[in-house]
């Protein structure tokens, strides 16, 4: 939320749609609630209820004080304070007057990763600060663990798994089949 100065004086995101006192997800209980036919017939029974949630205003709910970064923030530290604070997202990006310019969410972040470094600005932009392909290789690795929680080493270890899982159980049902025919063979008289 943004003021006539476009000052930020509040935040309004998902996290803030859950009744913070209950861990109710304001807009799944109303689904829930409106997909029984008991409240459908008997609407008194929660009207009041219903009509406190239906009455609330974003500047109840929002956060009047948000985590915000500015745009000479760099990728790793936009990355690290999404870690530390793992209910903030989007983070409002404000200049030096405090007035909105951007905003940066974690999906912002993914997708630039999954982009790959194809931009040639972004190219440009490292380059220019002096940081190397490995600081690059290791931040990417690091993004990876923190924030995506991948940990290839146990997907590799899983998935050569469930191969010789697989394989394994050829060779069992191959020596149960072959198995049946002899005692099929066997016991054919001639």
């Amino acid at each position: 939320m943004i003021d006539n100065e476009q000052k930020v004086v509040g935040i309004f995101t998902e996290y803030d749609l859950i009744a913070k006192s209950s861990s109710i997800n304001l807009s799944v209980f109303l689904k829930l609630v409106l997909a029984f036919d008991v409240y459908k017939k008997e609407q008194s029974f929660i009207r009041a209820d219903l009509e406190k949630l239906l009455a609330l205003q974003v500047k109840t709910i929002m956060n009047p004080d948000p985590m915000m970064l500015h745009p000479e923030t760099s990728l790793e530290e936009a990355v690290k304070t999404f870690e530390e604070h793992h209910k903030v997202n989007p983070i409002p990006i404000v200049d030096s007057n405090g007035r909105l310019v951007g905003i940066i969410s974690r999906a912002d972040i993914v997708k630039l990763y999954a982009r790959g470094s194809e931009d040639v600005t972004e190219i440009n932009a490292v380059a220019a600060q002096g940081i190397t392909d490995n600081q690059v290789k290791e931040f990417l690795r690091g993004f990876e663990r923190r924030l995506l929680g991948i940990n290839w080493i146990w997907t590799k270890f899983w998935t050569w798994f469930a191969v010789v899982i697989f394989i394994v159980s050829i060779f069992v049902v191959l020596f149960f089949v072959l198995r049946a025919l002899e005692l099929v063979v066997t016991n054919i008289p001639f």
